[in-house]
Formats: structure tokens, sequence, C-alpha cells
């Protein structure tokens, strides 16, 4: 006759799957990866949306790439200890949903006729913060 099975044994097996180390870190390299690909493509689309939609001269698209290295400059010193200290996964998520909110903002600006270069500088602002936010608390 063979056993029946130990309750215990199927909850355990249950619990191991649920808690997969190796699970958690695929979901945190995929994450990663549609970040950093989404910053990638952020960073070099912009200027040409700029070009292309905008019209956008020479000193508007440099303009544009200042205003993301002030952003930068001027957050990384309080963000930097603000991350040490707190949570870094939601810390990562807030930085990531910032990063496509402002992305998602262009496209849909430009399908409503609303797109200015005022709301591309603020784009490029938010962006390198997030980024700066989302790496510091890797």
């Amino acid at each position: 006759m063979n056993p029946a099975p130990d309750p215990a044994a199927r909850t355990a097996g249950r619990f191991e799957t649920l808690h997969d180390p190796r699970r958690e870190l695929r979901q945190a390299w995929v994450a990663y990866a549609v970040s950093q690909a989404g910053s990638g493509i952020g960073a070099g689309a912009l200027p040409l949306v700029a070009i292309l939609m905008l019209d956008a001269s020479d000193w508007q698209v440099s303009l544009l790439a200042a205003v993301a290295g002030i952003a930068g400059a001027v957050t990384i010193m309080p963000l930097g200890p603000w991350v040490e200290f707190h949570r870094k996964r939601p810390t990562m998520i807030s930085a990531d949903l910032l990063r496509c909110a402002a992305l998602a903002s262009v496209p849909i600006a430009a399908w409503l006729g609303k797109l200015t270069f005022t709301q591309l500088c603020v784009v490029a602002a938010g962006q390198t913060v997030g980024t700066i936010a989302s790496s510091a608390a890797c």
C-alpha cells in the first residue's frame, strides 16, 4: 500500500515555488533590462522628436541636453542619501514609473497636437532624475 501524501510536504513545495529566489532574480533582471532599454530609447528619441516634430534649432537641442544634465546635478546630492536610507525596490519601481509616465506623455501630447519644447525639457529632466534614482537604488 502507498502511504497517503503528507499535506505539509505539499504545502512546503508550493511555498518554495512561490518564493523561488531564482524567479525573483529573473524578474529583477528583466525589469532592469526593460528599464535600461526605455532609458536608452528615450534619451536618443527626445532630440529627434525635437528636431523632426518641433523644428528645434541646434541651440534648442543643446538646451534639451543641458536641462537634463542640470536636473541630474541638482538632484544627485539630496537624492543619493535619501535613497540610501529608504527601501530600494519601491524606490526603483517609483523611479521607473516616473520615467515611463514622462516618456509616455510625449506621444500622447503629439497625438493631441499639444507637444511643446518645454514639455520635452520637463520630460528630459524627469527621465534623468528617474534614472539617477533607479541606479542609486540598485
